[in-house]
């Protein structure tokens, strides 16, 4: 169930940039801004996906130096709260939210803010591939709050293939870091 991801954050990464163009070709840039509204646990992601979409990915465990995510689901926005609550019943950090209420993007973030949670804008600008059955991501990464920073993420099925990626890719030592745990770092101990 889910798949495996390993991720890691930088300022940029053009020596890894060069190093994987022989071995994966990239395709064109996407760009998309997400909202994470970070709760109390990172290994339980509530992401509005360009605003069109409320999504959830739980965390299920790591295996190889990979963590293993699972969607959840995702409900498309706007959307009454009723569907929502349904959709995420029993999820962590999920906001009591009213069901006849048609919820959008800045009124689910003002929900789960009231929540406790904490919104942050990611501006993204990424390109994907696939190689040794994995598929590999480089993208370009902006916030408000933190400026700008890139990541590689290769997920697949099973370790195997991530690791011989890692390994042609001398990132052997370097540990798997999610959006949510990268972004909380970058903000620090609470106050």
């Amino acid at each position: 169930m889910g798949r495996l991801e390993y991720r890691i954050f930088a300022p940029q990464l053009a020596d890894l940039r060069a190093r994987l163009a022989p071995l994966c070709r990239l395709g064109a840039p996407e760009h998309r801004t997400d909202v994470y509204l970070l709760g109390q646990d990172a290994r339980v992601t509530f992401k509005l996906r360009g605003a069109s979409a409320l999504e959830l990915k739980l965390q299920l465990g790591r295996a190889g130096g990979c963590a293993r995510w699972h969607a959840v689901g995702t409900v498309p926005l706007p959307a009454r709260g009723e569907a929502l609550a349904a959709a995420f019943e029993g999820a962590d950090d999920f906001p009591d939210i009213e069901g006849d209420t048609v919820f959008d993007a800045d009124t689910l973030t003002a929900a789960f803010r009231a929540a406790g949670a904490l919104p942050v804008t990611v501006a993204k600008q990424r390109r994907q591939g696939k190689t040794c059955d994995a598929m590999v991501e480089v993208t370009q990464i902006a916030t408000l709050r933190f400026g700008r920073a890139e990541s590689l993420c290769i997920e697949a099925a099973e370790p195997a293939p991530i690791n011989v990626l890692r390994g042609a890719l001398g990132l052997g030592a370097q540990p798997s870091v999610s959006y949510p745990a990268w972004l909380w770092q970058r903000l620090g101990p609470a106050d």
